[in-house]
């Protein structure tokens, strides 16, 4: 009988391929792994050697998904495939408390930037200030962290209104707390769970860990299997630089403007090579007369291209952040949109010194210019090669984490 995993995440590929060296791990070990996912990135998930559940249920409580449905797939998920745990993505707290009431095991997972509380920043998540050690802010946020915590307890009455609800469907006793927004950013976590974070420790910011947070590391799959790329194309005499906002940039309307900046910036920066991905925006620019050096893609194999990168302009997504340091590769954020982790990922490049942030609004073809030029100091050669030897470490130790993980599964 297979001994299945089920894994459930963001129905987005940046959250399936943040997981997927988890999943290949644990496939090695002889577990048959299964992503429940949208059917849109059945296909994905299949090339990556993993079966899928198509389902379009949206586990996340604020899209006012009706928490029986999730019981409902929930339910038909157990009785196809006999899981034996799985792996629920940090925020999904509806499925892991109807998990915990139908007994079976489950970890969180989290592949984005940590949001615990730091004494250094404020508890909004979604903010583009770095942390500070001055004593008036530190003392300012202390204040803020303990409103929030109060406002999280008492006035957030519609979520636990859906909490009550959630606690009755699982058949758990609403005499005891199931989980807690305390010293929490955002996303309230579901107590006496492992939460694996899929970052080092020393990619994050000085704070006290909880004791059920585990900072597993990167975990890139830095092998998965990408489209070819005509190398011969493209002018690698010079050093390359690959610039790519993520895969939901039709999600960012001001996306074309940036990337006619960053093409302006290279007429003038012809000592690099450009590979620019600007994905459905590429019809935009077919009349557009480009530079020698600028090439422009729909899409891009983006580890392929940086294990050759000088230089990567970037969203800052976590994934991607993780791929530059991985290949030591100094890193141009340019982060567009304050509802996902950019801002918090941009935080960590600058805090770390693994490269600049720039503001993708105000941001002239010039600016791009200097910024490059700065990228080129020593501070950040020094700052990325010396994350990437965390990265190492961490990597030659991923196994004594699926020790962990089948330790709770056998618990």
């Amino acid at each position: 009988m297979k001994r299945t995993i089920v894994f459930i995440l963001s129905p987005y590929i940046s959250h399936i391929i943040a997981a997927v060296k988890v999943a290949r791990h644990l496939q090695q070990r002889g577990f048959h792994i299964v992503y429940v996912s949208s059917p849109l990135l059945q296909t994905a998930i299949h090339r990556y050697g993993f079966d899928c559940h198509p389902t379009s249920v949206k586990f996340i409580g604020h899209t006012g998904q009706d928490p029986v449905v999730i019981k409902i797939l929930l339910e038909e998920i157990k009785a196809q495939y006999a899981p034996v745990a799985f792996m629920v993505e940090v925020g999904f707290w509806e499925a892991a408390l109807l998990l915990k009431g139908m007994g079976i095991r489950f970890l969180m997972l989290q592949s984005w930037a940590y949001g615990d509380r730091c004494a250094y920043m404020p508890p909004f998540y979604r903010h583009k200030k770095l942390p500070s050690r001055n004593i008036p802010v530190f003392v300012w946020n202390t204040v803020v962290w303990e409103w929030s915590n109060l406002y999280h307890r008492f006035l957030q009455r519609g979520f636990w209104q859906r909490y009550r609800a959630v606690v009755q469907l699982s058949n758990l006793p609403a005499s005891v707390r199931h989980v807690t927004f305390k010293n929490r950013s955002t996303i309230c976590r579901v107590l006496h769970v492992p939460e694996l974070v899929l970052y080092p420790a020393e990619l994050d910011f000085p704070r006290k860990l909880h004791p059920d947070t585990r900072f597993a590391g990167p975990f890139i799959d830095a092998d998965r299997t990408e489209n070819a790329f005509d190398f011969e194309q493209i002018d690698l005499s010079k050093p390359l630089v690959v610039c790519s906002l993520g895969s939901l940039t039709h999600w960012y309307e001001q996306a074309p403007l940036f990337y006619q900046k960053v093409i302006d910036a290279f007429r003038i920066c012809t000592q690099y090579t450009l590979v620019m991905n600007v994905g459905h925006c590429i019809e935009q620019f077919k009349d557009t007369v480009l530079p020698a050096n600028v090439h422009l893609y729909r899409a891009i194999p983006q580890l392929t291209l940086l294990k050759k990168a000088r230089f990567f302009i970037t969203h800052g997504g976590a994934s991607s952040l993780k791929e530059g340091i991985h290949f030591a590769v100094p890193m141009l954020v340019y982060p567009w949109t304050l509802k996902s982790d950019m801002y918090e990922n941009a935080k960590r490049i600058v805090y770390h010194q693994l490269g600049i942030a720039g503001d993708i609004e105000q941001d002239s073809p010039a600016d791009i210019v200097r910024h490059l030029e700065a990228l080129c100091q020593d501070r950040i050669t020094t700052g990325i090669r010396y994350m990437q030897s965390i990265f190492e470490q961490y990597q030659t130790a991923e196994s004594t984490v699926i020790d962990f993980i089948e330790s709770v599964i056998h618990h």
